[in-house]
């Protein structure tokens, strides 16, 4: 079993055999428009719950690009779509550290390139603005509790400042993309009806191909 392995940064262009599909299957879906519990931007259905065989067939085609899938194969994830919009601006900067390894797959067909998802590296620890406060500021605008005002909008800019961008993967249709968990990653600039893909590995049983 694989816990403490690097997943290389990997993109995958044309990645899903009919994209097409995907993007009608999500707009028959119900999302979590509740604010309870919920951390990350935008709203989620998720699939592993509503389509058990499409879920198990993403996260396999995932899993192939650096294991071998055998019937002993054993693993751990989740599986949604997400859909966000421009009035989230900028993205905060995060780690999936509850994870093994995050992928991203981008869904529309008409997009603005510029919001897909960038790697960074942390270059500053500032104590006084990592602070449980901060944490409480992002969940609470993720949850629709509290809007866009100056000290969300101040707070969000110093934190984002302790981090170098090193890449930048551009929003195209069918595009993969997969990252380690330890892996800094953000969206500079959000676009109405972003819709993704969005999984997390938790944990492989299986060989590595690499």
């Amino acid at each position: 079993m694989f816990n403490d392995f690097i997943i290389p940064v990997t993109v995958l262009d044309n990645f899903w055999p009919d994209p097409e599909f995907l993007v009608s299957y999500s707009k028959t879906l119900e999302y979590d428009r509740s604010s309870k519990d919920r951390y990350y931007p935008g709203v989620r259905s998720h699939i592993e719950e509503t389509n058990p065989e499409l879920f198990y067939s993403v996260v396999n085609n995932v899993l192939a690009l650096f294991f071998e899938i055998t019937p002993e194969t054993e693993w751990g994830a989740s599986l949604s779509f997400q859909i966000t919009d421009s009035s989230l601006g900028e993205g905060w900067i995060h780690r999936d550290d509850e994870t093994l390894f995050s992928f991203i797959l981008y869904l529309n067909e008409f997009n603005d390139p510029e919001s897909g998802t960038s790697i960074f590296d942390r270059k500053v620890f500032d104590n006084k603005i990592d602070t449980p406060e901060t944490r409480k500021i992002k969940r609470d605008f993720h949850r629709g509790l509290t809007g866009m005002d100056e000290n969300y909008l101040k707070t969000l800019e110093k934190y984002n400042r302790q981090f170098e961008e090193t890449l930048e993967v551009k929003n195209k249709f069918n595009r993969l993309l997969v990252f380690d968990s330890n892996t800094y990653h953000g969206v500079k600039k959000y676009m109405d009806d972003r819709l993704t893909m969005v999984g997390f590995v938790n944990y492989v049983k299986a060989r590595k191909l690499y």
